[in-house]
């Protein structure tokens, strides 16, 4: 369709920040975990994939898919050192183009990319399906089945939007260009961006074109986020 060819169009101007889902959406593994341990967090998270850090929570050893550990085990009983079963991480900096992820998506062996900040340390990741989001919408995946993580239209025209929502998708719901720093990349970073301290529930902040109004804090970071746009949103458009 002319809106997916439209879409796809963005693939060229976006970077990883851009797609960054942050690091609280993540399940972790790390060394030292006995398999009863790993298996509890499979069991809690229900993910397929865990990337696995050393004791320090600083090094990426590698990505355990849930299904290598599965066959191993069916193969050998208990498994006392999972470090053999990992597979390659690709870590990549926050200003890595979409476009060259797509690429290495294709040729490797994981669909799954960590990303890094200046620092080195580990930020937030992000997917295949996110890029493939970009051009069809919003796809429910494992790491994205909890309800309300879509946009909700009001009555009145406002939407509601999880904070940890890209920019970039804010930018294409209301139909206009954000003006936000290259290290901000959602909608709640940009609030405290805006606030430079953490919001408080029920806050509310004015933009050119729209205001946004933090409506639940999880800890520090804002959950739901309502956003009313100064012009009227066409109903017909799909938000993604």
């Amino acid at each position: 369709t002319f809106a997916m060819m439209s879409h796809a169009l963005d693939l060229p101007e976006l970077v990883a920040g851009d797609l960054l889902r942050t690091r609280d959406q993540l399940g972790a593994l790390h060394d030292g975990q006995t398999q009863a341990e790993v298996l509890a967090e499979i069991r809690k998270s229900q993910f397929s994939r865990y990337p696995w850090f050393d004791a320090e929570f600083e090094t990426v050893r590698g990505i355990l898919h849930v299904k290598d550990l599965l066959l191993a085990m069916a193969e050998k009983g208990e498994i006392e050192d999972m470090v053999p079963l990992l597979r390659p991480a690709i870590v990549v900096p926050l200003d890595t183009p979409i476009l060259e992820m797509l690429r290495r998506f294709r040729t490797g062996r994981t669909q799954f990319a960590l990303v890094t900040d200046d620092s080195g340390r580990v930020v937030g990741f992000f997917t295949l399906f996110d890029v493939v989001q970009i051009i069809v919408g919003d796809i429910e995946d494992e790491h994205r089945s909890t309800p309300g993580h879509a946009p909700q239209r009001g009555p009145d025209g406002s939407l509601t939007i999880p904070g940890s929502m890209p920019i970039y998708r804010l930018e294409r719901l209301l139909d206009l260009d954000i003006d936000s720093p290259d290290e901000v990349n959602s909608v709640g970073g940009l609030i405290v961006h805006r606030l430079e301290r953490l919001p408080a529930e029920g806050e509310s902040l004015d933009f050119d074109g729209f205001s946004l109004t933090v409506r639940t804090m999880k800890g520090a970071r804002a959950q739901a986020i309502t956003v009313k746009p100064h012009r009227p949103v066409a109903t017909g458009q799909n938000p993604k």
